[in-house]
């Protein structure tokens, strides 16, 4: 199925403000903004996460979207990810794809929550696509950007200006516990503003 977010031919860019809470996928989707129109902005104005992915979902394409203003607040017990993703919480085996797209400003404040855009326990791929100006803020919240369990594809996209602030946290930009893949893609000025944070 595909759910288009348009903005219409010729308009301005059109933003979608959520005010109860952020949206649940439950079935394989692309999602979708205009190609010909405006740009579409889905924002959660800082009061929620943006997507959560279930785990009865295979793939997911998100394209031509902007995401920002995610934030979740809340510590998880060790191995735990209800407070994970301030954009993204995939919980999918799959593998969701970002292509064309901009997630933005977005984050975590809580202990062990990783993921200030994405968290993912299956694949990410990303592909021409920028990911800027997230964070995680608490002690062992690793991925400023990303944290993915599964495969990490960068194809032509940038990761830059994301930040974890927390004590052992790790990965300013990225974090993967499988494979990274980066293609013609730039990860730059990302930090752990921690002493004892690496990455």
């Amino acid at each position: 199925d595909t759910v288009t977010c348009d903005a219409a031919v010729g308009a301005a860019d059109e933003t979608i403000t959520l005010n109860s809470g952020g949206l649940t996928v439950t079935d394989s989707i692309v999602l979708a903004g205009s190609s010909a129109g405006g740009r579409v902005t889905i924002d959660a104005q800082q009061q929620s996460r943006i997507l959560t992915i279930s785990t009865t979902v295979s793939d997911v394409l998100l394209e031509n979207l902007t995401l920002t203003g995610g934030r979740t607040t809340g510590a998880n017990s060790f191995g735990e990810d209800t407070f994970s993703g301030g954009a993204i919480r995939s919980l999918t085996s799959g593998t969701l794809t970002i292509d064309g797209s901009t997630i933005r400003d977005s984050g975590t404040t809580g202990d062990n929550a990783d993921g200030g855009a994405i968290f993912a326990a299956g694949g990410v791929a990303l592909i021409n696509s920028t990911l800027s100006g997230n964070n995680t803020t608490g002690q062992d919240a690793d991925g400023g950007a990303v944290f993915v369990r599964g495969t990490l594809t960068s194809t032509q996209s940038t990761v830059s200006g994301n930040r974890v602030a927390g004590v052992n946290s790790a990965g300013g930009g990225l974090h993967a516990t499988g494979d990274v893949v980066l293609n013609q893609s730039t990860i730059t000025d990302n930090h752990t503003t921690d002493p004892s944070g690496i990455g």
